[in-house]
């Protein structure tokens, strides 16, 4: 059986439900998992999807309540949700400790860095300016080169240089406990970290699954998370 794997998802302002973008789906069985919506309406569930998922991959969205971590309150902020900060809050904060594999992309990296007591700039350009843009003017995804620290397990997937997609205004500001920085853009924002003693995480402020269709180094981190979830289902 191919290993299971469980992405957190948000719930759009205009209608009910739990949604995941088809992005992700693609990606992640594309890689040789089966994806697994995870609602994020309660945190009543986390322990038992612990007990059968392979895997877990926080995806992207909106800004995290800088309540949570200390910052302002800024007319940037967009997508708060209460209910999903909480629900993603808790999850992260039970799967550290545990041997599951985690790929926290964008948000998820942010939720990931909160979660262990770190920090968050709320608008980036107010911190770092605008000699490298994370997003277009217009809120649209825009690419920007990254450079990742060869001795990091992120170097060995995708290589000291890696054409990324990025869509976000925030950034990793304080690390929280235990996370180290891997990969900076040329402005200097963390676009990666890692845990350390957890080695089957991965954490990126990119969108690997915007340019997985067409990026080798993108395809690789999908692969290299898959095969952590592989390795995971076979021990339990």
């Amino acid at each position: 059986m191919k290993p299971l794997i469980g992405l957190t998802a948000y719930s759009p302002a205009e209608r009910p439900g739990w949604l995941v973008p088809d992005l992700y789906i693609e990606a992640i069985t594309k890689s040789g998992g089966i994806p697994f919506i995870l609602p994020g309406a309660s945190t009543d569930f986390a322990n038992d999807w612990l007990n059968v998922l392979h895997g877990v991959v926080f995806i992207g969205g909106g800004d995290i309540n800088p309540d949570l971590y200390g910052g302002a309150q800024t007319e940037h902020l967009y997508g708060l949700s209460p209910v999903r900060d909480t629900a993603e809050l808790h999850l992260m904060k039970q799967i550290v400790q545990t041997d599951i594999p985690v790929l926290a992309i964008c948000r998820g990296m942010q939720v990931l860095n909160v979660a262990l007591g770190g920090t968050l700039h709320t608008h980036l350009p107010d911190v770092y300016g605008t000699k490298v843009l994370h997003r277009t003017e217009d809120g649209q995804s825009i690419h920007h080169d990254v450079m990742t620290v060869p001795d990091s397990r992120l170097y060995r997937m995708i290589g000291e240089v890696a054409d990324i997609v990025s869509y976000h205004h925030q950034c990793v500001d304080k690390l929280g406990k235990g996370l180290r920085a891997v990969s900076h853009a040329a402005d200097g924002v963390v676009e990666a970290i890692e845990l350390e003693g957890k080695e089957n995480l991965i954490a990126v402020q990119w969108h690997p699954e915007m340019n997985f269709a067409d990026s080798q180094s993108q395809q690789s981190l999908f692969r290299h998370f898959i095969e952590d979830a592989k390795q995971y289902q076979q021990k339990k």
